[in-house]
């Protein structure tokens, strides 16, 4: 055994949780994360396809103290299906052959005495006054995959009350980041060594800042591996963009308010310039969805919480506008100007807001045409796009005496902005015949959503106009793209996002930062976050170590009507993959439909031609493959579909999916009621039935409850690229 390692005393313990094959994988993972800067790893014996009994012979490489063991079952979560009694065999028997941590769930320890005694005889009382890695030591678990904890502090005061000397754990799943603020105050009161931590893209934040609030601890990915739970960052993530160690009591943070946020470089920058400048902060994506209430509620909800240390904020869409009207009075006479704040800077219990998009864009067009503000005036410009973004080009260009003409696709936006800064409006049908000096695209053709499109047809260019696409990413954008090849001058996003984030900076902090040092920095960060696609999927699946051709299917399960059929097209066409659905594949094979299939040859029979061809197709290249809603009830398809690609479950309720039956005649008529009531009944009884095993095999969850297809596909794709956060 090696020496003892003690963690350290003087912040919170970052632990990387591994999953793998078979214990060889496991270990050799667990010790390229420790020589990465991993203060201790979790070994997800639960993850295992292969010999998990193996994993105590090899445990004994790891540093003491540095390790969990843990086995965590389907209903908290994870994919283990042996008894209670069996997991907790495993893990003393892994605990015994070296030294580290348990995590056994609150549930198991509350309901099984023989477990108790069990963990106790590895496990002594006293061990949460050990540091070091001289003694084994013991962490509760309880984690809640569907919600939050009725009542999350009753909870936590029972798990201290029932083992003392236990460091504590709850997790649970959240619909929003006001929600994830109860987390933080947990960590923030608990006088036992406690791991709160919310999952999802709402509870990154729970992750990022629980150094701040006295976490024992907190969970990552590891790099290029897979996250073992919805919301995990990378190692590098948390130890470079959001600087882990450096962050403590004292630490203020802020955030980028909009969604999407998940694309943008603002953590990478500004916590990158925070550090520069010596100045305790850190900068977070706060996804707030489109509605007039949600940043206004995340706002007061800070109010209510000065704990909390929110010092300001970058505003993105849908809530420019929103933050105006909440601000009212406490604007700056730009953002009063412009109708729009891109910037809130908290001053003790006061907020003001500011635009900061007007000056950068300004700063980035008179330094590429080696002018000043003033030699603008005469020039004609087009603005696409009639957004918060749009309304600060269009009234900084006006107020340099620019001809201004404004398109969008909704016209009445359109007329509404130039009737504010009285200019010009045009329908958007006809922007391609203008002939004006400056091009400015601030519409969202050409961002991750549409990544193929351009706003204007390459006839506009040929009369070379300067060229400003607001979108930013780490390849030019199809405009820009053909722009230069119509040898334009052009203007990309990230000049534009660098001048307006150097004024951000400025406000929040007094300091002054170069903005070709910001763009560095931002073009570094989607560098390293720009994959394709697939790349990111083989990286982010629970079937771990092979590579990407046989890793690269994207696989949708779910019940009927929860839009596999729907979904899986559009995805597969914004993916550039082929799509296949298993039973489609089924009925063209047999020259039946599927209801035939059952007819004449009984559910059995169905089963094993659906067990041939999804076995088939998984070895196929990279797909888009919708299966059957009882596909998951077979170990064998699952292993498969394991093995081939990343799972996604889509969702909604029992309700919404038998008005999607009821109102799809074609599936009526093809697909089989599997039992005598029909209907509704039938949707309810085998959605019960049938939900740990979607739960069990899914790597990530998209709710379709109340969205179309369109928007699910987008929400989807959203969490392909950016590895699984949500």
């Amino acid at each position: 055994m090696q020496d003892s390692v003690e963690l350290p005393s003087d912040r919170s313990a970052l632990i990387v949780s591994i999953g793998a094959e078979n214990p060889v994988q496991l270990i050799r993972q667990a010790k390229e994360a420790l020589s990465r800067g991993a203060d201790i790893v979790e070994l997800r014996l639960d993850l295992l396809e292969h010999s998990p009994a193996e994993i105590s012979s090899a445990i004994h490489e790891l540093p003491p103290g540095r390790w969990i063991v843990t086995c965590r079952p389907v209903d908290e979560g994870g994919r283990s299906v042996a008894s209670a009694t069996e997991r907790a065999d495993l893990l003393v028997k892994t605990l015994t052959a070296g030294c580290g941590f348990i995590d056994i769930e609150y549930q198991t320890w509350s309901e099984s005495a023989a477990i108790r005694k069990l963990i106790r005889s590895v496990v002594p009382v006293d061990s949460i006054s050990h540091t070091s890695g001289s003694v084994n030591r013991l962490i509760l678990s309880h984690h809640d995959m569907t919600g939050r904890p009725s009542d999350a502090p009753g909870l936590l005061r029972a798990m201290q009350t029932a083992v003392p000397d236990a460091v504590l754990k709850l997790v649970w799943n959240v619909q929003s980041v006001v929600e994830s603020f109860e987390a933080l105050e947990l960590m923030r009161t608990s006088r036992q060594p406690i791991m709160a931590i919310c999952i999802g893209k709402s509870g990154v934040l729970t992750r990022v800042l629980a150094g701040k609030f006295g976490a024992f601890a907190t969970y990552c990915a590891a790099d290029g591996g897979p996250a073992t739970a919805p919301g995990q960052l990378t190692l590098s993530q948390m130890l470079d963009h959001y600087r882990w160690r450096a962050i403590n009591r004292q630490t203020k943070w802020y955030g980028l308010l909009g969604d999407p946020v998940w694309h943008s470089p603002g953590p990478a920058v500004f916590t990158g310039s925070f550090q520069d400048c010596g100045i305790n902060a850190v900068y977070l994506p706060i996804e707030l969805p489109i509605g007039e209430n949600t940043m206004t509620s995340f706002l007061e909800a800070v109010d209510a919480r000065p704990w909390l240390d929110f010092a300001g904020a970058s505003v993105t869409v849908p809530h420019k506008q929103n933050a105006c009207a909440w601000l009212n009075d406490s604007l700056d006479p730009t953002a009063r100007r412009v109708g729009a704040v891109n910037t809130l800077v908290r001053s003790g219990e006061t907020w003001r807001g500011h635009n900061t998009d007007y000056d950068g864009l300004l700063d980035a067009l008179t330094e590429t045409l080696d002018c000043t503000r003033a030699d603008l005036a005469g020039q004609t410009a087009d603005v696409l796009g009639a957004g918060g973004a749009a309304r600060a080009i269009v009234a900084a260009l006006v107020d340099c005496r620019v001809n201004v003409t404004v398109y969008n696709r909704t016209a009445d936006r359109a007329a509404a902005v130039a009737n504010d800064f009285g200019c010009r409006w045009a329908p958007w049908a006809q922007r391609d015949a203008s002939r004006a000096d400056l091009l400015i695209n601030a519409t969202t053709l050409g961002s991750p959503a549409a990544p193929d499109r351009s706003p204007v047809s390459n006839e506009r260019l040929s009369t070379k106009p300067v060229v400003v696409d607001m979108v930013y990413s780490a390849c030019p954008t199809r405009l820009l793209a053909a722009a230069k090849s119509a040898e334009c001058r052009v203007i990309d996003g990230l000049e534009v996002y660098a001048r307006q984030a150097a004024h951000q900076f400025r406000l929040w902090t007094g300091s002054t930062k170069s903005p070709s040092l910001l763009r560095e920095l931002a073009e570094v960060f989607l560098d390293d976050t720009q994959a394709d696609p697939l790349q990111t999927v083989a990286r982010s699946v629970h079937a771990w170590g092979l590579d990407r051709a046989t890793r690269g299917h994207v696989i949708l399960i779910g019940y009927r009507g929860s839009g596999k059929s729907t979904v899986g097209p559009l995805l597969a066409e914004r993916l550039g993959l082929p799509f296949v659905d298993t039973d489609q594949e089924i009925a063209q094979r047999a020259g039946k439909t599927i209801t035939q299939v059952f007819d004449a040859e009984g559910e059995d029979a169905f089963r094993e031609h659906e067990r041939e061809v999804i076995a088939e197709v998984c070895t196929r290249d990279p797909h888009v493959i919708a299966v059957g809603g009882g596909a998951v009830l077979d170990d064998d398809n699952t292993a498969a579909m394991r093995q081939a690609g990343a799972i996604v479950w889509l969702t909604a309720t029992a309700n919404t999916l038998w008005k999607r039956i009821a109102a799809d005649s074609k599936s009526q008529d093809q697909r089989p009621n599997l039992s005598p009531e029909g209907g509704g009944a039938e949707v309810q009884r085998l959605l019960d039935a049938r939900q740990q095993r979607y739960r069990g095999a899914a790597d990530w969850e998209v709710d379709t409850e109340g969205v179309g297809p369109s928007e699910a596909t987008d929400q989807l794709v959203r969490q392909l690229r950016h590895g699984g956060i949500g």
